[in-house]
């Protein structure tokens, strides 16, 4: 079976997802945006990311697993207790996959 076809279909929803979100710009462009909208806005990229995080962390065998044996779950608790402390998404990555390293390397696999 011949690539080509996957090729094309990669590559119109590349097109596809590029059109809709540069529209935004064509519509609203020159425009104000409400201090509503604006602060609804804000929280979008973090519940974004915790969409795709928060299932990774709680099912890492695709069972949920809240137990302190969950080693993912264990270095989100610590990276959220950093992010609390220093409001930095560096830190927040850092001080996570630190403590993802190193408890794996402690306990053996993360799951």
């Amino acid at each position: 079976m011949s690539d080509y076809p996957v090729i094309l279909v990669v590559l119109l929803g590349g097109l596809g997802t590029y059109l809709v979100r540069i529209s935004f710009l064509f519509i609203l462009g020159n425009r104000m945006i409400s201090p509503l909208v604006e602060n609804v806005l804000r929280y979008i990229p973090p519940a974004a990311f915790a969409a795709l995080a928060v299932p990774a962390v709680i099912r890492p065998e695709g069972v949920i697993d809240i137990g302190a044996d969950n080693l993912k779950l264990v270095a989100a608790v610590v990276a959220l207790a950093i992010g609390i402390r220093t409001r930095s998404v560096m830190w927040v990555l850092v001080s996570g996959m630190v403590s993802l390293w190193t408890l794996t390397w402690f306990f053996g696999a993360a799951g």
